[in-house]
């Protein structure tokens, strides 16, 4: 899906990820940043010199600025720079690209953006991004690649650009200013009102922004069937995206038997609430994508019957997962890291336990993992600060199986933890007497 700079929505949700078993090192910043700074400048004044007309100026400004968020995204460990995932992704946009001759890809480069949701953009500059959730999303070879041929349509299209164009367009009407002036005598309901007049041209803008995506669906798969992947997998592509409010949460998490040890056994209170003052039957979703009318992939039913209808889909051939195998281990421990680095404990103990528990991570890394986040929830409850990482229980979010973790972290006292963590290290080094840095683990909780 193709953004704009007026909209910057950092959305945290869980994504599945592959069986990996080593530890991926972190680049949160490129070995090459002054020239992925000056490529930034570069692409960004090639789109500048491009701007014309009454609002030429104001454009410019937007332009300059989106240079340097994105380069303070980087300093800001936003994006994820490692090696083999990027050895793993090239092979697969080669291929697009040979397939393809006439794409002009000079200025293309890809970005890995630290985050678990399943999406990636194209921004008309010739900087793309992609998700680490969407590879985690994927299964094959062939599904990542008809997505890349998609944002590579918004490119070809231009439809970044063009939206820009009109959304300044538009923010600076005649029509909008008289609004806006209308806006202002309002005595009562001013802000009421303001919200139904952005409310409507969010609406228009979706409008177009549907209508931009079924183009790009139908131009990705142009330049997607002129490849050797098999062509039924954009349809499966689109349809691993679809997201509901909740689902990234839904895996049952057994806190009662995962903490039960015969030293130091499960209270239960650990698990109860505190009594709600007010009742109300409105669900708020933390981490849910965006609002009903911004969701992240609008209309996938419509996308895909789009191009059943346009194209007659080629059903023979394999799926590769050559690369994505390899993508995903790496995604699926970074997505993981991410969490633990930025101390978003709850996050970090949710998708622990869901991929031990189905098997998908080897019990080496989850033992010696779950005992460091234990000890950060340890020195968070010590120096007062679990509050800036974990959020408290929301009775109003459907996402239950997180909010039983977050329960759970903040009902403990320090000293319950410690216990905890005792407990939980020595039944795993019974399981892994090897385990080095789990015994290191143990040692800091016994001192």
């Amino acid at each position: 899906m193709y953004k704009n700079i007026f909209i910057f929505v950092v959305c945290v949700a869980f994504t599945f990820y592959s069986q990996a078993q080593d530890v991926v090192v972190n680049n949160y910043l490129p070995d090459n940043l002054p020239s992925i700074e000056y490529y930034l400048s570069q692409v960004i004044e090639k789109q500048s010199d491009r701007v014309e007309g009454k609002y030429a100026s104001k454009l410019r400004k937007i332009y300059s600025e989106r240079s340097h968020q994105m380069k303070k995204a980087i300093s800001d460990s936003v994006y994820f720079f490692n090696e083999d995932l990027n050895k793993n992704l090239k092979p697969i946009l080669d291929h697009i690209y040979q397939a393809n001759p006439n794409i002009n890809h000079n200025d293309f480069y890809f970005f890995i953006k630290n985050s678990l949701v399943p999406n990636a953009a194209c921004y008309g500059d010739g900087t793309f991004e992609i998700n680490l959730g969407l590879f985690t999303t994927y299964d094959s070879d062939d599904e990542l690649a008809y997505v890349i041929c998609h944002e590579i349509a918004h490119k070809l299209l231009d439809h970044s650009f063009n939206k820009m164009n009109e959304i300044v367009r538009r923010m600076h009407s005649k029509q909008t200013k008289e609004e806006i002036r209308k806006l202002e005598k309002i005595k009562y309901g001013r802000t009421r009102a303001g919200l139904a007049f952005l409310d409507t041209l969010n609406s228009d803008f979706l409008k177009h922004s549907k209508e931009a995506e079924a183009e790009a669906d139908s131009l990705g798969y142009v330049l997607f069937r002129k490849t050797a992947f098999k062509q039924k997998s954009a349809l499966s592509s689109l349809e691993k995206l679809k997201v509901t409010d909740g689902s990234y949460f839904d895996f049952a998490i057994r806190l009662d038997s995962i903490f039960d040890f015969e030293s130091y056994p499960f209270k239960s209170y650990w698990l109860e609430d505190e009594i709600a003052l007010f009742d109300t039957n409105e669900m708020i979703d933390d981490f849910r994508v965006s609002s009903e009318k911004e969701k992240t992939h609008p209309e996938i039913e419509y996308r895909i019957k789009k191009i059943q209808k346009e194209f007659e889909l080629d059903d023979t051939g394999e799926v590769s997962n050559i690369h994505i195998t390899k993508i995903n281990d790496i995604a699926s421990i970074q997505n993981i890291t991410y969490t633990i680095d930025f101390n978003l404990l709850d996050l970090a103990f949710y998708q622990l336990i869901r991929k031990f528990e189905q098997g998908e991570i080897g019990s080496d890394y989850y033992y010696t993992t779950m005992a460091e986040v234990l000890r950060r929830v340890y020195l968070a409850k010590k120096n007062h600060e679990l509050g800036k990482y974990v959020p408290r229980r929301n009775n109003l979010s459907n996402e239950e199986e997180l909010n039983k973790i977050r329960l759970f972290l903040h009902n403990l006292e320090l000293g319950e933890v410690r216990q905890i963590s005792l407990a939980f290290c020595e039944a795993s080094i019974l399981k892994e007497p090897n385990n080095q840095p789990l015994k290191s683990t143990y040692e800091f909780f016994k001192r």
